[in-house]
């Protein structure tokens, strides 16, 4: 009875020893996959082409906009009023109505956009203190000048100028906003340095360069995937990033490393909500 028992006990070490290993070795390579994730994408300047820097420099954005807590996607009522205890730096989406010359707040072009942008302002308990990244998504050279009387209507009711910051994939349009006092950034082209060639990152920055020459902006913006392009190619423009990633743990841990570089100046975190869109 007692070489039974013995014999059990034995089988049910071994099956639980098993297990132990089993589960060691996935978190071990878990975590060893992801460092080395994170140690291959911050030095990894080997991927991207030997070009020459972008020789243009400019200021930095001015420290209460680099040290606003900056929050993605403000594109509702319900959605300011879930943020704004927490942050005083709000990224809206806007695409300008024509026929109404208004700015309607929407993420994509099929939006409903019933909401105005001087609606969503209005809303707000108190914009004290309150800093604005309007990511206008519709700004061209055409309706540039319609674009910037509706914002000077705005700052005329409620003293935004120098709190707000106009960004728009079109950089020529934003000259205008640049000379008139308000802050710029150049959405840069979509892509991801790691699934671009090296061909492909030599045109994404002849695109980038010529685009800058015709254009005054204060900074450069995009996903946090072009950091190492932004910073080894422009490094003489302010850097504007978001990082959704959602692994949180990994997330904080690469916008720590992004903080360390001196020209990343803002990068937006996501900060889910019931009215996040």
């Amino acid at each position: 009875m007692r070489v039974h028992d013995d014999l059990q006990i034995m089988k049910s070490f071994s099956l639980y020893f098993g297990i132990f290993l089993s589960v060691s070795l996935i978190v071990g390579s878990v975590l060893f996959l992801n460092r080395y994730y994170i140690s291959q994408w911050i030095p990894g300047e080997k991927y991207l082409p030997e070009m020459e820097a972008f020789a243009d420099s400019v200021p930095s954005l001015p420290a209460a906009f680099r040290q606003a807590r900056w929050v993605h996607r403000v594109n509702s009522v319900e959605r300011l009023q879930e943020v704004r205890p927490v942050f005083n730096g709000l990224e809206i989406d806007l695409w300008y109505d024509e026929v109404q010359q208004a700015l309607r707040v929407g993420h994509d072009a099929d939006s409903s956009f019933h909401l105005e942008l001087s609606e969503l302002l209005s809303s707000a308990d108190s914009l004290e203190n309150c800093y604005l990244w309007l990511d206008i998504k519709s700004l061209d050279t055409i309706n540039a000048p319609e674009i910037y009387r509706e914002l000077s209507r705005l700052d005329d009711r409620f003293d935004i100028r120098a709190r707000t910051l106009v960004e728009s994939p079109c950089p020529q349009a934003l000259t205008l906003f640049t000379d008139e006092g308000y802050l710029t950034s150049y959405y840069l082209p979509s892509f991801h340095v790691f699934k671009s060639s090296r061909k492909e990152l030599r045109t994404y920055y002849d695109q980038v360069q010529n685009a800058l020459r015709d254009a005054r902006v204060n900074a450069l913006s995009g996903n946090h995937m072009q950091f190492l392009f932004m910073e080894k190619y422009f490094p003489g423009y302010d850097h504007l990033l978001w990082n959704l990633d959602k692994k949180e743990w990994r997330r904080n841990r690469l916008n720590a490393l992004y903080r360390n570089a001196p020209r990343t100046a803002i990068i937006l975190t996501p900060y889910l909500t019931d009215h996040w869109r």
